[in-house]
């Protein structure tokens, strides 16, 4: 299950999850925190059952809106907007294995559930990669018009795709391909 959050129109975290019951509210407790006055500390919950997803108001002093209607219980569908406080909640059920991942070599999946996904050699990258003279920032995959392209903004000859160096082309990745950013390994699997 994927479920966007907008603040003001702008897309300010994307929540992918499995769990059986997700919180959502004020406080650093809740598994999607709304940092907002109009958000009660346990504002909201939503329960996985049956292949539904139903979303249950915690009696919040300010509500919880399904497309615009206030409500205390109600199943959702593909697309239901959830309002709580200032937030913009989209619902989708897409669960996780709909999402293109790139596998390294040990074997474990890392999905693409981001719009930019950076590999490289610095502390906040989101994939670190190893290799000599590797840039802190070597390369990205960006999601976009239901693509994902690679491109390398590093150091020079370090990002190849199927064996071919990807300096100033980036690539639109297929499934299969082959990544070698540094001396780290990956197979894009869309």
């Amino acid at each position: 299950m994927i479920i966007i959050v907008k603040f003001n129109d702008k897309v300010i975290e994307r929540v992918v999850t499995e769990k059986k019951r997700i919180s959502i509210g004020r406080t650093n407790e809740n598994d999607i925190v709304l940092e907002n006055r109009g958000v009660s500390r346990k504002h909201a919950m939503i329960e996985f059952n049956n292949n539904a997803a139903v979303i249950m108001d915690n009696e919040s002093l300010n509500g919880t809106f399904v497309n615009d209607r206030k409500i205390s219980e109600e199943i959702l569908r593909n697309g239901d907007v959830i309002t709580i406080g200032k937030y913009t909640l989209i619902f989708n059920p897409q669960t996780e294995i709909d999402i293109p991942s790139i596998i390294p070599e040990d074997g474990n999946p890392i999905k693409l559930d981001r719009e930019v996904t950076t590999f490289g050699k610095a502390k906040f990258v989101h994939v670190p990669v190893k290799g000599f003279r590797v840039s802190d920032i070597q390369a990205k995959i960006v999601h976009g018009e239901g693509k994902y392209t690679i491109i390398n903004i590093g150091r020079r000859g370090k990002v190849k795709v199927n064996g071919e160096s990807i300096d100033d082309n980036p690539v639109v990745l297929k499934n299969g391909d082959k990544i070698n950013v540094g001396n780290s390994e990956f197979e894009f699997k869309a």
